[in-house]
This record gives C-alpha cells, structure tokens and sequence, in this order.
C-alpha cells in the first residue's frame, strides 16, 4: 500500500530514474517547483520547528501529460500565486495536504485528490509526512479531447468539483496502476 509508513524506508519512491533535484534549499526546491507548476510561496508551518528542509523534485513527461512528484520533509504552508492554465490532480503518496481554493475546501490523503482546474488559485497546509504526485494535464489538450467527444468548441475551461473520491471503483482500480510508478 503507498500510504503505508515504511514505504518510503523501504522502496526508492515514485519516478526515481526521474530525480530532477533534491536538494536542502527551499529557494532551489521552491524555484523548480515552480517551473514545473506554479508559482508559488512556501514558509514553514511551525516558526520553531528545526527539522532539515529535505526537498525532493522528480519529473516525468508522457506527451501532453506530466507526472511530477513532490516532498519537502518538513510541513509547509504552500500560496499558489497566480492562476492555474492547466489541470492539476493531486495525489498523497504519504501524509495529508488541506486545500483552499476559493471558497471549497477539501483535503488530500489515503482516500482523497485534489483536482484543481484553470482560472483556480490555491492554498494547502502539508504536513511534514506529505509525499506528492501530481498528474499536470494541459488544458488546451483536454479541450481538444473534449471537442472531439462533443463535436464542438470549448467557450471555457471545463472547471471540475475540487475533491476527487479515490475509494470509487473505478478511481480504486486506477489508483492501484499508480502504485506501479
């Protein structure tokens, strides 16, 4: 199970032969980050708290699909500070993240994602055991994809409800495929 505890001990984690940076500066995990999402701010969530900022930044494209997988080691309070232009679903690989974006909350954890949709800006509380995934789908791809069901142009992005339920059949049943990465 990925959100088991001796995971992380025991298995080198989600896209090792992807290791972009791992690194002890916030500056640097936070300036990568951001190239491959968002822009956005990081600050500790306890001021006193000395433990070792252990940023790990792994990346992966899959044509207009990209899987990047995120940790920092310590719990953080993230700021996206600009609007999203692209689909983010994000997955706990280990720990919780609590999310605000706008006026819907929700949190992401064994059981539950996070999908957020362009035009959104967000705010999450992670702890210090939060392990990340997340799967950045282009918004002019998922448009395109969805003229060609529809059969007509997309006026506006397509905004999605910002909690995803993992434990439905067939989100289970994907999950369990993502557990090979």
């Amino acid at each position: 199970d990925m959100h088991s505890r001796g995971h992380a001990a025991t298995l080198p984690g989600p896209l090792a032969r992807h290791d972009t940076l791992d690194t002890a500066s916030v500056d640097e995990f936070r300036h990568q980050a951001s190239s491959l999402l968002s822009e956005h701010r990081i600050r500790r969530i306890d001021a006193v708290d000395t433990a070792p900022f252990r940023g790990r930044v792994r990346a992966a494209s899959l044509g207009d699909l990209q899987l990047v997988y995120l940790e920092q080691g310590i719990g953080i309070d993230v700021d996206i500070l600009e609007h999203l232009d692209y689909y983010d679903l994000m997955l706990a690989v280990e720990g919780t993240n609590r999310i605000t974006c706008d006026d819907a909350r929700t949190h992401v954890g064994p059981a539950h994602a996070a999908l957020l949709s362009p035009r959104m800006r967000a705010r999450m509380q992670m702890d210090a055991s939060y392990r990340q995934m997340h799967l950045r789908i282009e918004q002019f791809a998922l448009d395109r994809r969805l003229e060609c069901l529809i059969g007509r142009s997309v006026p506006a992005p397509v905004i999605f409800d910002l909690s995803v339920d993992l434990t439905t059949p067939q989100l289970s049943t994907w999950m369990s495929s993502l557990q090979v990465l």
